[in-house]
């Protein structure tokens, strides 16, 4: 089957429209999905990332639900991984924002159901809430990474729009340096140096982006986290730290080739400017839970009597 036969397809059978539309004809939000998805395959590599929808059967979708785009799934153990259930994977799109925003936001969305489908969507062993957060700013910097970069690719071919978009939602320093670092050396940007330097912008306190995430932690993917993995037994997860190389496997779950979180010149996942800098309130939550789930025993087949969480907190 040809691509534009296999796009078709999947505007006809994947698009749905949820939550009551804002417009009298929900035939009109179809055509302006429609619209969309025929823009996002004209973003850099945007072809390959619709067949990747279409492969894993994604559908996407206009909801009031989430403010901008959000990705949903529900997670279950599969081969020693924390993977999606098929057939509840989904993006979510605001008809409320206007097309370009959507695309933005989009962008980040999609790499997070990659993330997701290469057992990325949350550590596939049993880590501290300290480290949880951390997992999380990692996932949060490389989608939002992703769609900076492809942006910023927009750009350079003469289209402003989503570049100039995404910037109204903050992460305004990644922006900034996306477009600084390749004034200084334009072939950073296929060689996988421009990336990172726009994924450890993510983490400057200039935006202060890290803040608001450890928050979600704390109050939401934490409780989710430790809830599903206590629907396992001991032997399925223990509790173990997470390392570098768990998250430089970050890198590469789009399929790329070459892994810019691996790239020499850098600082390790492990440096302090990715793992420490949270604020003082955080800083005690963080305690608090910590030495709660030390004293906490794993659970055993004979004490499970949960059943898996429906959902997630959502990335």
């Amino acid at each position: 089957m040809g691509f534009e036969q296999t796009v078709k397809n999947f505007q006809d059978n994947k698009i749905s429209v949820l939550n009551k539309p804002v417009e009298p004809d929900a035939s009109l939000l179809q055509q302006r999905l429609k619209s969309i998805i025929d823009k996002i395959i004209a973003t850099p590599d945007g072809e390959n990332l619709v067949s990747f929808l279409l492969e894993h059967n994604i559908p996407v979708a206009f909801s009031k639900a989430t403010q901008y785009a959000a990705h949903r799934t529900n997670l279950a153990l599969k081969e020693g991984k924390l993977m999606p259930v098929p057939g509840t994977q989904f993006i979510l799109i605001n008809p409320d924002q206007d097309d370009a925003l959507l695309i933005s936001a989009f962008l980040h969305e999609a790499r997070h159901a990659q993330q997701c489908l290469s057992g990325m969507a949350m550590p596939d062993k049993r880590v501290s809430p300290q480290h949880l957060a951390v997992f999380t700013r990692m996932l949060e910097a490389d989608a939002q990474a992703t769609a900076v970069l492809k942006a910023f690719k927009m750009k350079l071919d003469g289209d402003d729009s989503l570049f100039a978009a995404g910037k109204t939602i903050g992460y305004q320093e990644m922006y900034r340096v996306a477009e600084e670092q390749y004034l200084k050396d334009p072939t950073s940007l296929d060689n996988g140096r421009l990336k990172r330097m726009i994924f450890d912008a993510w983490f400057s306190e200039a935006d202060g982006t890290k803040h608001g995430y450890d928050g979600l932690v704390i109050g939401t993917v934490w409780p989710f986290y430790n809830g599903l993995l206590d629907c396992y037994p001991d032997n399925s997860f223990s509790k173990s730290p997470l390392t570098v190389k768990d998250l430089e496997k970050l890198g590469t779950v789009g399929g790329e080739s070459m892994n810019y979180l691996t790239l020499p010149g850098f600082r390790s996942l492990g440096d302090p400017y990715y793992i420490e800098g949270f604020s003082p309130l955080h800083h005690l939550q963080l305690l608090t839970l910590t030495e709660a789930w030390q004293k906490t025993p794993l659970p055993t087949q004979d004490n499970l009597s949960k059943k898996a969480p429906a959902g997630g907190p959502g990335l």
